[in-house]
């Protein structure tokens, strides 16, 4: 139960989100192709860490995971489902009433809109060009066909 509370805390945290929403973006936005002025942008330009990116994986996957409903339904109510974890000040689920399901935990991180995550005007749409959201950025990652270190074999093992 301890191991569930702590999962579902981390996993809703809007900061440990925006950590994972960076390491995405900086490892599928190459500096060659990074136009805006990101904060940090030194971090586009350093060689990124494979083992970084795939810890920030990990944790998206424990999110959904830990969302995924194991807690049978009508067991927890409105009222204590935060007994259970994801109740933090900082937390995507901080103004719900009800208890979060797994399909909420997707839409609060894998499809929110980045501004809504990162809260810097660069990541807002407004030259029509869009962030993408960690769904998009974790596709791209699936869809690599080299590493940053150009060894040819991809984060998934080069997927055809």
């Amino acid at each position: 139960p301890i191991f569930n509370r702590l999962t579902r805390d981390l996993t809703a945290d809007s900061t440990l989100l925006a950590c994972v929403y960076r390491v995405l973006h900086v490892h599928c936005h190459r500096p060659s192709v990074v136009f805006k002025d990101y904060p940090g942008r030194s971090m586009y330009e350093a060689d990124a860490s494979e083992t970084v990116l795939a810890r920030a994986i990990h944790l998206l996957t424990l999110g959904v995971y830990a969302w995924d409903g194991d807690v049978p339904t009508g067991s927890i109510d409105s009222a204590n489902w935060r007994s259970q974890g994801g109740d933090g000040v900082a937390s995507v689920f901080v103004n719900f009433d009800r208890a979060p399901t797994a399909s909420d935990w997707v839409e609060k991180v894998l499809l929110r809109n980045p501004y809504e995550i990162m809260r810097r005007k660069e990541y807002r749409d407004d030259d029509g060009c869009g962030e993408q959201n960690i769904l998009w950025l974790l596709r791209q990652v699936a869809l690599e066909t080299q590493t940053r270190e150009q060894d040819m074999s991809g984060f998934l093992g080069g997927l055809d």
